[in-house]
């Protein structure tokens, strides 16, 4: 598979084999970030991944890339997923190495998976295992990424921030709001939606109503989004 293939796939987030449904009286959400302000700050990328030691996917927000992009979504039941993903910011450079060695190895692990059987069962379960860049600066941020809510509440929930510095050492993301929409229509605050932005010990919530935690019924498989919609 060719570079810019595979970071087509790992763009797609994979989808259930066998539809699922909800749990009576809740809907699938789809949870989305926007960042604004990246052009601002062409020269440093802001990561969302989990905590850890390995990761299997992760996004990426910088200049140039899609502002927006899906975190989860409860209605997927295989592939890598993130549960809270902490934000964190590179330079650029870094950022692109980072990304070419992290793009072969998944290449190699998928290799060995679809022609020997290593690390899968089957290459439509396969999940890469890698490291997460050295260096990168926390914007002091996570999120909880939500994959179901009230059945009349939004099918969408959409966090937007705002990356107001970024330097070698330095990270600031302010929280400008959250879109919330059902059916592709916008949907008012207050109709069931939550989102939580953890900062520290403190927790900004937008809405009101109670989302349940993403992925219950899910199960592992292919890579989702690593790099937004592109890999420049």
């Amino acid at each position: 598979m060719t570079p810019a293939l595979l970071l087509w796939t790992l763009s797609v987030p994979a989808r259930a084999d066998v539809a699922l449904e909800p749990d009576p009286g809740t809907r699938f959400l789809t949870h989305a970030l926007r960042i604004e302000g990246l052009d601002a700050h062409p020269g440093y990328v802001v990561l969302a991944y989990d905590a850890g030691a390995e990761l299997s996917t992760w996004r990426a927000f910088h200049a140039g890339a899609p502002a927006s992009q899906e975190l989860g979504w409860g209605g997927a039941n295989r592939g890598p997923r993130m549960g809270a993903p902490g934000l964190h910011l590179l330079p650029r450079a870094a950022y692109d190495a980072w990304l070419a060695q992290t793009t072969a190895t998944i290449q190699a692990q998928e290799t060995a998976c679809a022609e020997r059987g290593e690390g899968c069962m089957h290459i439509s379960r396969f999940v890469p295992s890698f490291p997460p860049p050295v260096g990168a600066v926390s914007c002091g941020l996570s999120l909880q990424v939500q994959g179901a809510g009230p059945e009349d509440g939004p099918d969408r929930v959409e966090e937007v921030l705002r990356l107001e510095a970024a330097s070698d050492s330095t990270c600031s993301l302010a929280r400008v709001g959250q879109e919330l929409s059902r059916e592709g229509k916008p949907v008012a605050a207050g109709s069931g939606a939550r989102c939580d932005l953890v900062g520290g010990a403190a927790s900004l919530l937008a809405g009101a109503g109670l989302l349940l935690g993403l992925g219950r019924r899910r199960r592992s498989g292919p890579p989702g989004r690593a790099d937004g919609a592109t890999a420049g």
